[in-house]
């Protein structure tokens, strides 16, 4: 009897479920399919197919089925985030925590109908933030992997390529800056002019580059350089391209891409690459939704995207007060096209080139955690990735450079070991000092806004907050005289590891003595009343601490700035490849200036 009652009741769920669904189709006028492809840009099928209304052809009767049209779209999406020696770029997370990048290349594959199936993916994103797909932005990788994709393009195809990150000119050439990139040797970077020579080679009917460049963080704030207004000549350059080729330049002229780090009150959907988060926008808001469904044949449709970019980003620029940035498009699409053909093969889909082989960044690690400092200034403008985890250090590079012998041991000698002693000592004490830089959740524990009036209450204020920078003022200045010292056994040292990590220690207390007091003279100039004035007109209603090259403090203090860098450059040529090497040339460019900057709190989320 149950067995029965059982067989009855799963027809009537059944039953049930079937009307349901011709009810919902009948009240909405979508199936549960249309409703799951209107939710994701109005598509109900594959990204990059439609379904083929050609006649029968091979296999017809025979039971295969007619496989779907895959349009001829191919989309490169480049861009680096982690740099060594230039300002790092913000690593966009979207409300669900994913990677900027890769979603919103994702989204805009399936609005341009770029082919996404595992049978042919024709999606490639390469960047530094998306996890565990993530690969390091070196010159050699940036360089192979667009040259692959342009060989690998067929005459048919209709291909996009993104760069996001910085580039810069010299002596009158363009390039682009991989993150390991140095802006005073040529030699590190990607020449611009050998990409429009891949560009130029490549098959495609249709190519559309973008150039996320020049980018700057919603602060203004330049811990190193990398961050620097478009300028004429590289703008020429970036809008130059082979005949037949689109460009779009994220900004124009004078202007930096912006970049934020803090989604604003006011425009929650930004986040990181403000053009990446505008495309996502139009894409959601359905702001460029085409007259007509998109065929294989059509053309890219960047202009129309990049209109209703530009609208939007001037409608960011009202609701933050950040200042404008306007895309420009240079180019026109192919005048004569090539027709689609569904029964070519589909483009070869390459595998991104290997990083070079170097010892297990956890070895690097465990060599290098003598050295390993917090940062001089702890804010998101100056975040920095462990190096280990950026570039390899091969077995060769490192051979001379582990220690022979262990901390404790070094100390039961303290005649022998002077200038190992030396350095542990001042190392431990950064350490400790640095510690009243940083707030309980790992943020900056020193003021970076002031908003306000400068009265009697908060001069006296301000006086208690200069104690912190005048103990560690202090401490350096003895721990800076303690190494001098003993700069005569320097030369006597025969072991690479300790004679690096002397000269990194003590270019190390030399630059945090100069930035500690260059943050005392910012402090006092709240109470000499020493700040720039605030237009109320433009909605800036407080002041930001930034950072910036030219130091402001006495010659003195420029001195021991300059001490620092004359250290860490010597130390980054004699111990290249290492990382002792980098560390200390990415502090060499490190910006020790800072300097009070109005900005407009409307919808930063900024409080004092």
């Amino acid at each position: 009897m149950w067995a029965g009652f059982g067989v009855v009741m799963v027809g009537i769920a059944i039953a049930c479920a079937a009307n349901f669904t011709r009810l919902k189709t009948a009240f909405l006028g979508k199936t549960d399919q249309q409703v799951a492809g209107s939710e994701n840009g109005g598509n109900t099928t594959t990204p990059g197919t439609q379904k083929s209304t050609a006649p029968a052809g091979p296999g017809a009767g025979t039971g295969i089925k007619s496989a779907s049209i895959q349009f001829p779209r191919r989309m490169l999406v480049m861009n680096a985030s982690k740099y060594l020696y230039c300002n790092s770029l913000a690593a966009g997370k979207s409300h669900t925590g994913g990677d900027q990048v890769s979603e919103v290349a994702k989204r805009l594959a399936f609005e341009w109908r770029v082919p996404q199936d595992p049978g042919n993916n024709q999606l490639f994103v390469l960047d530094d933030t998306s996890g565990k797909t993530a690969r390091p932005m070196l010159k050699s990788i940036i360089e192979q992997t667009y040259e692959q994709f342009c060989e690998t393009s067929r005459p048919q195809d209709h291909v996009f390529i993104y760069f996001g990150g910085h580039a810069t000119e010299k002596e009158g050439k363009a390039y682009l800056v991989p993150v390991d990139g140095d802006l005073s040797d040529a030699a590190t970077l990607v020449p611009l002019d050998d990409f429009w020579a891949k560009v130029k080679d490549c098959k495609a009917q249709q190519k559309v580059v973008v150039f996320d460049v020049c980018r700057l963080n919603e602060d203004g704030d330049q811990v190193r350089p990398g961050s620097e207004a478009l300028s004429e000549g590289l703008e020429k350059a970036l809008t130059s391209p082979p005949a037949g080729v689109q460009v779009v330049t994220t900004c124009s002229m004078g202007q930096n891409a912006l970049e934020y780090r803090r989604n604003p009150q006011d425009a929650a959907d930004v986040i990181g690459s403000l053009f990446l988060s505008t495309m996502k926008y139009v894409a959601d808001k359905g702001k460029a939704k085409p007259a007509k469904p998109l065929a294989p044949d059509d053309p890219l449709p960047i202009g129309q995207w990049v209109d209703a970019a530009k609208v939007r980003m001037k409608e960011v620029a009202g609701l933050t007060m950040k200042g404008e940035q306007v895309p420009k498009l240079t180019g026109s699409e192919p005048g004569s096209a090539v027709a689609f053909n569904a029964e070519e093969a589909a483009a070869k889909r390459f595998e991104f080139p290997t990083p070079p082989k170097g010892l297990a960044p956890t070895e690097i690690a465990k060599i290098t955690k003598i050295i390993d400092l917090p940062p001089i200034r702890q804010n998101t403008s100056g975040d920095e990735e462990p190096i280990e985890t950026l570039i390899p250090f091969t077995e060769e590079a490192m051979k001379d450079y582990k220690t022979d012998m262990s901390e404790e041991d070094i100390k039961k000698d303290p005649e022998k070991y002077k200038v190992r002693i030396a350095a542990l000592d001042t190392l431990e004490a950064i350490r400790k000092v640095w510690t009243a830089t940083q707030a309980k959740d790992g943020s900056s524990g020193l003021r970076e806004t002031f908003t306000g009036d400068s009265n009697d209450a908060v001069k006296k204020q301000i006086i208690a907050e200069q104690e912190t920078p005048a103990r560690i003022i202090l401490e350096l200045d003895e721990r800076v005289k303690a190494m001098e010292m003993v700069m005569g056994d320097l030369e006597k040292e025969e072991s690479k590891f300790w004679k690096a990590t002397f000269q990194y220690t003590l270019a190390q207390a030399k630059a945090r003595l100069a930035f500690m007091n260059e943050y005392n003279l910012s402090l006092g100039n709240i109470r000499t009343d020493s700040l720039p004035m605030k237009d109320e007109k433009k909605g800036q209603t407080g002041l930001q601490l930034v950072s910036q090259e030219k130091m402001k403090s006495k010659k003195d203090v420029k001195d021991l700035a300059e001490d620092a860098k004359k250290l860490f450059a010597e130390l980054a040529k004699e111990s290249k490849d290492t990382p002792w090497g980098v560390v200390a040339h990415r502090n060499k460019v490190l910006a020790l200036g800072l300097d009070w900057k109005a900005f407009a709190a409307a919808g930063t989320g900024i409080k004092d």
